[in-house]
């Protein structure tokens, strides 16, 4: 009843109108009681041209990145910039869509291929609200489908502009202050937590925000990371 979910499950478009696309596939932005928490960083067109272009990247959006690259790349060539405007180059594939709902929860799953090419893995995230505590639960797993060099993945979850972000003596959690008397966790199960300075690009300028940012490296084998965001009674 109070909690909102924009959850980017959608494939590129096609070159000719991917000029204002923003590669964030599996990104999300979560809302509680009508105000913004987790965000995307904005598009920067009405700021300058280098600020629209580091709004496309995917580590602007609060997804996974592997080896800070995005997942689509963006055309170099000048004529065709011309033509279709700074279009992407490559394509990715969306799967596993699945929705599932009852009386305790509502739990929305998908997995893309962007990364499969370049470093032989999948992006698998699983998210899902507790109906009955109030919870956004989440669930990324970085498949990977063949063995290769060491990745570093960083998965970003970008606060809208305002709030404060106070790391925990654990280490894996981070106290999110939304007003004087109001306040979430978010907790990550199986890691530590990095807070990152960012920018929000919107409203014609440029505003300083906070990213949680988990990171890490992984060789041959698959990993998960679990988290969730709850209130902080």
């Amino acid at each position: 009843k109070n909690s909102a979910i924009f959850f980017d499950v959608g494939e590129p478009p096609k070159k000719s109108f991917s000029k204002s696309y923003q590669s964030g596939p599996l990104s999300f932005e979560y809302y509680l009681d009508g105000e913004k928490i987790i965000t995307n960083c904005g598009f920067g067109s009405n700021i300058s041209s280098k600020a629209e272009l580091l709004s496309r990247l995917t580590s602007a959006q609060s997804t996974l990145t592997l080896d800070n690259t995005s997942v689509t790349k963006f055309e170099r060539n000048k004529l065709i910039n011309r033509i279709f405007g700074n279009s992407i180059k490559n394509t990715f594939k969306i799967d596993n869509l699945d929705l599932v709902e009852n009386k305790d929860q509502i739990k929305f799953t998908a997995s893309h291929n962007g990364y499969e090419k370049k470093f032989g893995s999948i992006h698998k995230r699983e998210l899902s609200i507790d109906k009955l505590n109030g919870k956004l639960i989440g669930w990324d797993e970085i498949i990977k489908r063949k063995d290769g060099r060491p990745l570093n993945y960083s998965l970003r979850f970008h606060l809208y502009p305002g709030l404060t972000a106070v790391k925990t003596m654990g280490g894996n959690s981070v106290l999110i202050q939304i007003s004087k008397n109001k306040s979430l966790i978010f907790t990550i199960i199986n890691g530590s937590i990095l807070l990152e300075k960012s920018i929000f690009l919107g409203r014609n300028k440029i505003l300083d925000n906070t990213c949680v940012t988990v990171s890490g490296n992984l060789v041959n084998k698959n990993q998960i990371i679990h988290w969730e965001i709850k209130k902080n009674n």
